[in-house]
């Protein structure tokens, strides 16, 4: 495998360059545990104690064709003017997954090309919209990674 330029930098450096780029709108390719697989995943935040990060993975595929509710939750995206992305895919709003810090730190320590990019604002806006105000959220996770201003007010 060839040396990527990452490799030859300081391991403060590395350490610096993970911390920094841990934060809400970067995509990261990371293991998830849902997946079971390394998956491109999209940070939309930090928890209050800093050991948590909360994501949402994109998927190849659509895995909810046949339930209405759960298939709404799927946002599609182009690669088109995203060069996180290889091809087309939907970004999975129904659960938010909670990854350890530790876990995705020391992923970009060691390898700093799996920070793939950043979401721009109105798709990071969308997502997180999506998945905050879908009926499959965790009350406690929207509150505990700072996402409550997502919530939308519902009109009686």
């Amino acid at each position: 495998m060839c040396p990527v330029i990452g490799d030859f930098f300081p391991n403060q450096d590395r350490k610096e360059f993970s911390k920094r780029n841990i934060i809400a709108g970067k995509i990261v390719k990371c293991h998830s545990a849902v997946a079971g697989k390394d998956k491109r995943l999209l940070i939309i935040g930090t928890s209050k104690d800093g050991m948590s990060v909360a994501t949402l993975r994109f998927n190849t595929d659509k895995y909810f064709t046949k339930n209405k509710l759960l298939s709404q939750l799927e946002v599609f995206f182009t690669h088109a003017g995203r060069d996180y992305l290889d091809h087309d895919c939907y970004l999975s709003c129904i659960k938010v997954e909670i990854v350890p810090y530790k876990i995705i730190f020391d992923r970009l320590v060691t390898n700093p090309e799996d920070l793939l990019g950043t979401m721009n604002n109105e798709d990071f806006d969308s997502a997180c919209t999506t998945a905050v105000n879908a009926h499959t959220a965790i009350p406690n996770d929207i509150d505990d990674f700072g996402l409550s201003n997502y919530r939308l007010e519902i009109k009686r």
